[in-house]
């Protein structure tokens, strides 16, 4: 839901290319989905105002809040597959209406998730998914997981890469898009020509 707003935002500079890679977040399990949160009502009374302006006031609403809530001790996704799948597609949907070419970029990272809970453990459906949407959509799609599978080398941490992993990046995701960049090189150099004529 944030990337796709965020990729909405975007638009306002005329991008011709947008890069997508979600799924880390996106899988973490948590008390209350990201589509539950931004559906619950800002508190908006004069008592709850009030409250929120005294340290007593705030540690009074938090303890309310965590009783209404108690119930929810499940965990759920940040976003759901489903969800995730509809972002995603929606995604190229606006590219598309606004001559944005999106290319969809799974989620690298190392090793085994340490527990069923932990986003690792889930990721992998959400590379799939990414992998799906993308020859449903037909548009370019990088399969960056795969690429640095077993360079541990490359990453600082279970899931952000080194400075040479970043170049190895670029070069991967480079080595798809070129095509593209050379027919936009070849396209400006059309409206270069056209431009040095005289009307």
């Amino acid at each position: 839901m944030q990337g796709l707003r965020r990729v909405e935002e975007s638009l306002a500079f005329h991008p011709r290319l947008t890069f997508i890679s979600f799924g880390c977040n996106d899988a973490m399990r948590v008390t209350m989905s990201d589509a539950d949160f931004i559906a619950l009502k800002v508190r908006k009374n004069d008592l709850d105002m009030r409250l929120m302006k005294l340290r007593l006031g705030q540690l009074l609403l938090a303890v309310n809040d965590k009783c209404l809530t108690s119930q929810r001790e499940s965990l759920t996704p940040r976003v759901s597959l489903p969800e995730y799948k509809l972002n995603l597609r929606e995604i190229v949907r606006i590219g598309c209406q606004n001559a944005v070419t999106v290319v969809l970029l799974t989620r690298p990272f190392t090793g085994q998730s340490p527990s069923p809970t932990w986003w690792k453990y889930f990721a992998p459906e959400y590379n799939a998914a990414t992998m799906e949407v993308g020859r449903e959509m037909d548009v370019p799609t990088v399969d960056i997981f795969a690429e640095f599978a077993g360079r541990a080398q490359d990453f600082i941490d279970e899931a952000h890469l080194t400075e040479a992993g970043h170049r190895r990046l670029a070069e991967v995701v480079y080595k798809e898009i070129r095509p593209s960049v050379v027919r936009w090189e070849s396209s400006r150099k059309v409206v270069a020509k056209k431009g040095d004529r005289p009307d």
